[in-house]
C-alpha cells in the first residue's frame, strides 16, 4: 500500500498459524510474482516501477535489481512465466500499456517488446501462447494478446471480449478454456463473468 508497509511476508509453514514481516518499499506495490528465489514487484515508483528482490531470507528481501518503464509510476501488474515476465500500466497517450521482458537472469529485465493497447490493463493471465488482459474500457473488458516467444506482441484474432453493460474489467483467472473476469460493481449485472476462450488467443 501507499502508505503502509509495502510488503507483507508471510510464513505459512504452519497453515493453522501463519506469521507475517513487514517490509518497507517506499511505494505501493501493485503486484507480485515469484521465479526461484527472485520476487518480482509492480510498484508505484516513479523510477523502479519492476523492482527484483532476492527472498533467500523471505523475511528480509534485498534488492537485485530494478527497471525503469516508460513514464512515470505506470505499471498497474505484472504476470510471469519461465523466462518472460509481463507488465500491465496506465493508459497514457504518450507510452505503451503492456509489455514483455527477458528475465532469464533474474538479476536482469531486460525488455522485449511493447504493445499499444488504448486503455489502462489492470490483470494479466496467462494461458498458452496468449496473455488474458483485464481492461479498464466499456467496449473490450477483455483482451486476448499472443505472447509467443520474443517475437513481436499483437491482439489475438477474435480475442476481443465485449461484455453487457459498461462496466469494465478488473481482474482475469484462466484455467483450459475457461476465464474468469471480476468487474467492476454495476447495478444490473454480474461482477464475476465465465467466459469460454477456446476461439480466442492461446
Amino acid at each position: 500500500s501507499g502508505g503502509g508497509a509495502g510488503l507483507y511476508v508471510v510464513n505459512i509453514t504452519n497453515t493453522a498459524s501463519p506469521s507475517g514481516t513487514t517490509f518497507a518499499l517506499g511505494t505501493p506495490a501493485y503486484a507480485a510474482a515469484v521465479k526461484g528465489l527472485a520476487l518480482y514487484l509492480a510498484t508505484g515508483s516513479a523510477t523502479q516501477e519492476i523492482r527484483v528482490y532476492d527472498v533467500t531470507t523471505p523475511a528480509s528481501p534485498t534488492l537485485k535489481t530494478s527497471y525503469n518503464l516508460s513514464g512515470s509510476s505506470l505499471a498497474t501488474t505484472l504476470a510471469l512465466a519461465g523466462p518472460r515476465l509481463y507488465v500491465g500500466a496506465t493508459a497514457n497517450a504518450s507510452y505503451k500499456e503492456f509489455y514483455s521482458f527477458d528475465v532469464t537472469n533474474t538479476g536482469a529485465v531486460l525488455p522485449l517488446n511493447a504493445l499499444e493497447i488504448g486503455s489502462t490493463v489492470y490483470d494479466i493471465a496467462l494461458k498458452g501462447t496468449g496473455a488474458l488482459l483485464a481492461l479498464n474500457d466499456s467496449s473490450a473488458e477483455m483482451r486476448a494478446v499472443n505472447v509467443t516467444g520474443s517475437s513481436a506482441l499483437f491482439f489475438a484474432p477474435n480475442g476481443t471480449y465485449n461484455l453487457t453493460s459498461t462496466e469494465v474489467g478488473r481482474s482475469v483467472s484462466v484455467t483450459g478454456t475457461s476465464a474468469l473476469l471480476g468487474r467492476q460493481k454495476g447495478t444490473a449485472i454480474q461482477e464475476m463473468v465465465l467466459l469460454n476462450t477456446a476461439a480466442g488467443g492461446g
